[in-house]
């Protein structure tokens, strides 16, 4: 405590000085965020860093690669998976025998007597499928008649087979699948050789007559004679014009 002093009443009083007491918790607190900022602020920095030098260093392997590059190796030979056996009881398979078992394949991992059963001694290679159910092909779509699941038809030269029973009484649509499309036709090949004659036809029964002339019609503006047949038909025509002509030009000489 200080004591005041008054010099004319001599008389000494404690003065009480206020305490302010700390958070240590927030000032604790406060001194651990700022040390994570700081670590934050160091890690990316580093990381950048660490970042470019790989970089680098890959780009230094690239550009060098042949001078750490080693001989090439022999060449390996192709990997075969041993015969296959079909699994018998009361046999022992050796550690990478290979068998048939149920539909599936199995490769055993040691010395074995047991079946593919116990799996810690069998390793599958390959399950069984399952089988498929077979097409039934019914010929050209008709939309009268009724289809099962599997049927195939064929529509313009193409194969459709339905997805379930009782498919839209229309082909192609949303209950049918589509298999196989129409091809195109192909081009025409080369002419072939000319086939032997065939045998002799039997002779037909004998024709009617053909018509004959029974007149002439005469075309006086076109200097033709038309002939007039049997039938009540006419035939070509038989054009004079030109016969006049010539015999014109002959006469008119010597009438002069």
């Amino acid at each position: 405590m200080l004591q005041k002093r008054d010099f004319g009443a001599r008389k000494t009083e404690p003065i009480e000085t206020p305490t302010a007491e700390v958070d240590w918790a927030a000032w604790w607190e406060a001194i651990d965020k700022r040390v994570e900022e700081h670590l934050v602020n160091e890690r990316e920095t580093m990381i950048d860093a660490v970042g470019k030098a790989l970089a680098m260093e890959r780009q230094d392997l690239r550009e060098n690669a042949d001078e750490f590059r080693g001989p090439p190796g022999r060449p390996g030979k192709d990997a075969k998976l041993p015969r296959v056996k079909l699994w018998q009881e009361d046999c022992v398979y050796y550690e990478g025998d290979c068998v048939a078992f149920n539909g599936s394949l199995f490769q055993a991992q040691c010395d074995t007597g047991k079946s593919p059963l116990f799996a810690k001694h069998w390793m599958c290679l390959a399950t069984a499928g399952v089988d498929g159910k077979p097409i039934r092909h019914r010929g050209t779509f008709d939309p009268e008649v009724e289809y099962r699941e599997h049927d195939a038809v064929l529509v313009d030269g193409s194969s459709f087979v339905a997805l379930r029973d009782d498919p839209e009484h229309r082909c192609p649509g949303s209950g049918w699948q589509l298999i196989a499309s129409a091809g195109r036709d192909g081009k025409d090949g080369a002419t072939g050789p000319r086939g032997e004659g065939g045998e002799r036809g039997l002779i037909g029964p004998r024709g009617e007559p053909a018509p004959t002339i029974t007149g002439w019609r005469v075309d006086r503006a076109s200097y033709a004679a038309v002939p007039v047949l049997s039938d009540g038909s006419e035939g070509a025509p038989l054009e004079l014009r030109d016969l006049f002509k010539q015999f014109l030009d002959e006469v008119a000489p010597r009438a002069r």
